[in-house]
Formats: structure tokens, sequence, C-alpha cells
């Protein structure tokens, strides 16, 4: 019988496990959590107003309930349990940590209180444990969001909407009422590149153009060479369409909006402004020739007092286990990281992709898993609680997180889904009372 231990409990490897579960019935899957709560990037990534796509957590409850899967919260591998440890005990293990750590902005004056990156920033607001006391400075009235995909789209979105439009959200409660309470008056994305280089998805453009508050301006003279033409074929529909929908803002009418979001593409950041606080952002304008990257003479300060850096992401290391630096990713060939040790998602793929991206992954590996290891003796699943026990080691179970995700429900005010609880005490806590 198959005994698989997995790190990290978020889609790559609720996937892996549900995936198991097909190839080798049977088969025993524990899931190790840093957090107490499951399902890392639905819960902490995925924007607090994009209730549907967080709706995919219903199918991660019935996978992680199942006979032969347990969950342990609040244990740390590279920490609390090391790869030797699980080794010993387990036919396989598969990392699914994630890309939970943002890239820096290596600009001069990128290490400025006030520049903060987009994981710590959507962190903040989606009421994640490691970044709740953070308390962003949003009193400057202007906000620069470097990069040019979804998760710059994502934090322009909630710090641009109403209250009214994200009260059936599950924003951090005290992030709702900084935002709100906020002057912003201007919204820049900021990227090197131009229109056809985004990698925003048209769904997620379309509701910047859709906001109550604010409005989208895209100068036009971006978009006045923008072509498909020597585009790859399977990309050119999502191009054009974003292509559509950035001449409809740079049209646009509503300009009496309170807020506006500035799209400057062909900007390269090259400096921060201010000391102990961010004062501006100096821009330098590019242009692209030959898909090469051209810096002009033409620079220009944005001025603002927060700084969020969406461009990228990168995997924490794990001691025992080969780590490219550069890339930010585990060293693996195939998914295959080391003798019985593999890995899925982002941890080996890089922070590219959506969830759905993470199940073809996690296919793969569960396939290449019940094709190469043998069990090599009966499942002993009763070793590695003795082992933490022995270590003082404290868990949480499923059951556990069951009542802490009740607590959030239960004590939600409608339309609000949930009220999250955000740091790891106050979960503990309601298992006390």
């Amino acid at each position: 019988m198959l005994n698989v231990a997995i790190a990290g409990s978020g889609p790559a490897a609720i996937y892996a496990v549900e995936a198991l579960n097909a190839l080798a019935p049977g088969c025993r899957v524990d899931v190790f959590e840093r957090l107490p709560s499951p399902f890392g990037l639905v819960r902490y990534g995925v924007a607090p107003d994009h209730q549907s796509t967080k709706a995919i957590t219903r199918k991660f409850e019935e996978v992680t309930k199942r006979e032969g899967v347990r969950y342990f919260g609040k244990i740390t591998i590279g920490q609390d349990l090391h790869i030797a440890d699980l080794s010993a005990l387990y036919d396989a293990v598969i990392i699914a940590t994630g890309a939970p750590v943002d890239r820096e902005l290596e600009i001069p004056g990128g290490s400025i209180p006030g520049v903060i990156g987009a994981a710590a920033f959507v962190g903040w607001y989606n009421g994640h444990p490691d970044f709740s006391q953070m308390a962003p400075d949003l009193s400057a009235g202007a906000v620069a969001v470097v990069g040019l995909g979804n998760v710059a789209l994502d934090v322009a979105r909630v710090l641009a909407k109403t209250g009214h439009e994200m009260a059936a959200s599950d924003i951090a409660d005290y992030a709702a009422s900084t935002i709100r309470a906020a002057p912003i008056r201007d919204i820049y994305i900021v990227g090197r590149r131009g229109p056809t280089d985004a990698k925003f998805t048209p769904a997620e453009l379309r509701e910047i153009g859709k906001l109550s508050g604010a409005a989208p301006l895209v100068d036009s003279r971006d978009l006045a060479e923008a072509s498909i033409e020597n585009t790859p074929v399977h990309k050119r529909t999502v191009i054009e369409r974003n292509l559509n929908l950035m001449r409809a803002f740079s049209k646009e009418a509503a300009r009496s909006k309170p807020i506006k979001i500035h799209f400057r593409f062909f900007s390269k950041p090259e400096q921060v402004l201010g000391s102990e606080i961010v004062t501006g952002l100096t821009i330098r304008r590019t242009k692209v020739t030959e898909d090469r990257l051209i810096d002009t003479e033409i620079t220009e300060t944005i001025p603002c007092g927060l700084i969020v850096s969406a461009i990228g992401y990168r995997s924490n290391t794990i001691p025992g286990l080969p780590f490219d630096l550069p890339s930010g990713r585990f060293r693996h060939e195939n998914g295959r990281i080391a003798p019985g040790v593999f890995t899925v998602g982002w941890a080996g793929r890089g922070s590219s992709g959506t969830i759905a991206s993470n199940k073809i992954d996690a296919e793969n590996i569960a396939k290449r898993i019940v094709a190469e290891i043998e069990p090599l003796r009966p499942a002993s699943r009763g070793d590695i609680e003795a082992l933490m026990a022995s270590r003082g080691l404290k868990w949480i179970t499923y059951a556990d997180w069951m009542r802490i995700d009740r607590r959030e429900t239960e004590t939600a005010v409608a339309p609000q889904p949930r009220s999250k609880l955000t740091s790891i005490n106050e979960m503990i806590n309601v298992l006390h009372e």
C-alpha cells in the first residue's frame, strides 16, 4: 500500500492527493502545512472579491476528507520535520510548497519602507498571518504597482473598489477599513514593455473597466503601433481582446470618477525616491525593437507613497533539497528532485499558470510515483505521529480546521462569506474554547 507525504496544502498538493487516490486506490496520504489553515494560494493569494474562484475549496474539502488522507497543520517541513524524517517513513515525498516569497525590486531605493512585494501586500489584505501586522501606509493618495500581470490588476482593483463593491468579499476586516479610509486618487500600473506583452487575462482587464468609482486610463499613443502580427497564433486571441479593452480605456469618458488607474506601458522603474518613506518612483521610457527592450533618454517621476512590486515570486528553500537560486525553485528532472522525492506546482514549475494548471502537474507526478515507487513496507501511519509527539510538536487536524472554518463563517456579516481569523493565535484560541 503506497504511503505518501506531501509538503504544502495548496492547489498542487490537493490535486496530487486526488490523483494518487484515483491511480492507487487505498493509498495513504499525509498532508503537512505550516499554517493551521489549508489551501494556500486559494485562501491567501486569490483576490478576496473573486469568490467564484475561491469556490474550488469545496472540491478541495471533499478530497481532504477522504479516507486515507490526513492533514497536519502548523507543521513546517525543513524545520519541525526534515526531509530525512519523511523519507524514512514514507514511500514517496512530494514538495508542493508553492512560491510564496516576493522577488525583490532591485533598483536604487528598492528597500525603502513603503516598497512592498505583491505576495506580502496581497497576503495583508487577504488576512495571511505572516502579513496581518504589516500596516502599509496608504495616506499619500497615490500608489504605483509594478508589473503587467493579473496580480497587478488584482492589487489595483482591490484598492479602487468601493466598500459596497467589496462587501461580498472575504477581505480581512482591518484591510477593508484601512482601504476605505485611504485618500487614494491615483493608481499607476507600471511595466517595462507594451500592451501586447502584458500578461493580463481579458476577464481580469474587463473588471477594471467596470469599477463604479475608478476610471482606467491608457495613452492611445502606446496602442498606436500595437500589433499581433508577430505573436504566436495561440496567444493572438487573448492579446487582441486585451487590446480592444485598452482601446476602449484610451477613450474613457468617465474621467469624473474619483480614482484614476493609469496604465504606464513602456515604463521601466529606475529609482525609488525618499529615505525613510517612499515619495515617488522614477521611470524611464522604453521602446521595443525586434523584441529587444531599449532605454530612451526620457524619464518621469510618479509621485506616490506606496509601491507594490508584482514582478514574480520564488519558493522557500528546504534543507537537504537542491535549489536553483536564479529561478527560485527546486532543481528537478521532470518533477523528480531526488530518489523518492518529487515536486509539483510552483515549487518546481515557477510562479506561472492558473490554479487549474497545477492539476496536470499533479496528475503527471502521481503517475510517475505509482509507476516507479514500490511500497517499501506496510505503511505504519502511527510512526509520524509518534515522531512529532517525541519532539513536542502540536499539530492541527482537519477536524480542528473545520472548527476554525465554522467560526469564520458564523461570525461573518452578510453578504461577507467569512470573517477571517488573521493570526495563528486567534485560530488556536478557537480550539481552546
